[in-house]
């Protein structure tokens, strides 16, 4: 019976001897040996019996088999010429002998494919199919199969001519019985082809069934085609004054000439542009540059002329105009002042007012209004007009407000100072414009501070004055030459008990002691003149007494010695506390005889 084998070249294979083995009888001689047939002869190439074991010499297995045991030939770094039959024959003297046959298969993996350009260019104007690639792979074997590839897409096998596509195959054997396959792809090239790749697969078989694919580097035609239609476009769309802009001219064929850029002028004639083939770039655009432009090129393959053209509109915004175009001056108090902003642009324009370094808007009208200006109205307003379909494309203008007035009373204050509190610190604060210069009706050297925000000054003046025991009348005045502001200090005066020293915590304790004390000698001297006024009663009814006119004694007038701390009030009269505390804290004189 026959078996097979499979071995890959370059491996190593055993091939079991399946000739039928006799059981030994009367001590009989197995003998076994191995053949291969070259031409129409056998070829021994192994030999044993119970004496020797032989391997042929002079054949091309000689160094490269063994036999075990079993009888089990293996062979060593297969070649190609092993593709062969293989005979095992058992002879048993007497009982005869017996043959088996091995058929061994040899697989060699070919080389990877080669593919190889054969048209460098085509067009698809050409009537007939173009000879697109050859794709050939060698020393495989059995013989391999090529296929082709278009976008990863195979194309289907056709072998007989057409106006379409066909491949013409090629097997050739090498004299060492190798297989050289090749396939040429003759393809009809459109258009649409322009872009495409095309590659070969090779496909190839190994022991055990298994079947392998080896891929050629993929290829592209340089394909010529005539053009269809031509754009001219224009980056970016939107543009304004001082952008930039291109101009790309591009056709869908392959053999356009140089384009060539014109503008259309109102005149209708046309303005050669310079530019860098199909680009055309327009630096620092101004609104004069807004118009028509063409692009136009010719088709080397079929000499037809395209053209096409743009309408370029360049965004424009001019300067803002104020009403008043230069700086305002107003008058504390005028009335419906205006100020109007005005710019004209190529689209819609939205206006915003702002005052100062404020980020909230005033407006967003053309016109902004003072209905009742005051010092608050003074700084600088800025007009911002933008185009809001056009990004970035804005325009500004600002104006300053100075308001002018007499100054006005802005604060006041009075404050005692020094240890022993001798004096008094009156301030005064006027804002108005042009500065205010404060004078004070009593002497001494004011101190003087300013600020200015906005054309408004602020200045603040503080003078000093000693206490004295006279009530004191002293006038701050705020002058320039839209008018004056005056205010009246009334200094008042207020009594203390001798004793009240130290400082003005203690002396408010004393203040609180002293009144309680007060009120205790009030209560006693009334007890006093009580009983004193029953005792003259009494003694005036026994006679013991007369009551003659001449005879009467003041007991009502007092001379007071006090210490006197000042207070500065804004208002002339006195208070009444301050009257009582004099009234009370007198000292009496004891009453004079009549």
């Amino acid at each position: 019976r026959q078996v097979e084998a499979e071995a890959e070249v370059g491996q190593s294979v055993r091939i079991p001897c399946t000739a039928h083995t006799p059981p030994p009888v009367n001590n009989s001689k197995i003998v076994i040996q191995w053949f291969v047939k070259e031409g129409s002869q056998r070829q021994r190439i192994y030999f044993k019996d119970d004496k020797d074991s032989v391997t042929d010499k002079e054949t091309a297995y000689t160094s490269r088999i063994s036999v075990d045991e079993a009888y089990t030939l293996t062979i060593n770094d297969v070649r190609l010429m092993d593709n062969r039959t293989f005979y095992c024959q058992v002879g048993a003297g007497l009982l005869g002998s017996s043959e088996g046959m091995s058929k061994l298969r040899v697989y060699a993996v070919p080389t990877m494919p080669n593919i190889q350009v054969k048209s460098v260019s085509a067009s698809v104007l050409a009537t007939d199919v173009s000879e697109i690639a050859e794709c050939t792979s060698r020393n495989g074997y059995p013989a391999p199969s090529i296929r082709w590839y278009k976008d990863r897409t195979p194309l289907k096998p056709v072998m007989k001519r057409n106006s379409k596509m066909y491949m013409v195959p090629q097997t050739t054997e090498t004299s060492n019985k190798y297989m050289t396959v090749s396939s040429t792809l003759y393809y009809k090239l459109r258009k649409q082809d322009k872009d495409s790749t095309f590659y070969c697969e090779v496909s190839y078989r190994l022991p055990g069934g298994i079947q392998k694919m080896m891929e050629s580097k993929p290829i592209n035609i340089s394909l010529t085609y005539p053009t269809e239609n031509m754009e001219l476009t224009m980056e970016p769309r939107l543009v304004k004054e001082d952008d930039a802009v291109t101009l790309k001219c591009s056709g869908d064929g392959s053999s356009l000439g140089e384009y060539s850029f014109f503008r259309l002028m109102d005149s209708g004639e046309e303005m050669g542009l310079t530019s860098e083939n199909d680009i055309l770039v327009i630096e620092r655009l101004t609104r004069n540059n807004t118009g028509v432009y063409i692009c136009r090129a010719m088709d080397m393959e079929t000499t037809n002329f395209f053209e096409k053209n743009i309408n370029l509109t360049v965004n424009y915004l001019d300067p803002v105009q104020l009403t008043p175009d230069r700086g305002l001056n107003l008058t504390r108090g005028d009335t419906d002042v205006k100020l109007q902003c005005n710019a004209f642009g190529s689209q819609k324009t939205s206006v915003v007012w702002r005052k100062d370094t404020e980020k909230s808007p005033l407006s967003t009208t053309n016109t902004l209004r003072l209905p009742q200006v005051g010092f608050e109205n003074a700084g600088t307003y800025t007009c911002e007009v933008s185009v809001p379909s056009v990004p970035g494309l804005v325009q500004s203008n600002s104006i300053s407000v100075v308001v002018q007035g007499a100054p006005e009373m802005v604060a006041n204050s009075t404050k005692i100072s020094g240890k022993e509190e001798k004096h008094v610190n009156l301030s005064c604060t006027f804002r108005g414009f042009p500065k205010p210069s404060i004078t004070w009706s009593a002497p001494g050297n004011p101190m003087m501070k300013m600020f200015q925000e906005d054309h408004v000054v602020t200045v603040v003046s503080e003078l000093v004055l000693p206490l004295t025991e006279e009530m004191q009348k002293v006038m701050c005045n705020g002058t320039n030459i839209q008018g004056s502001k005056s205010f009246l200090f009334d200094v008042a005066r207020k009594v203390m008990s001798p004793s009240a020293t130290g400082s003005p915590t203690d002396s408010m304790r004393r203040k609180k002691s002293s009144g309680g004390v007060v009120i205790v000698a009030i209560i006693v001297c009334i007890l006093v003149l009580a009983i004193l006024g029953a005792v003259l009663y009494f003694l005036y009814k026994k006679g013991k007494i007369s009551c003659g006119r001449s005879g009467k004694q003041d007991i009502t007038h007092t001379d007071a010695h006090d210490n006197i701390v000042v207070e500065a009030k804004n208002e002339q009269k006195v208070p009444e506390e301050t009257v009582l505390l004099q009234g009370v804290n007198g000292e009496k004189r004891p009453p004079g005889d009549q």
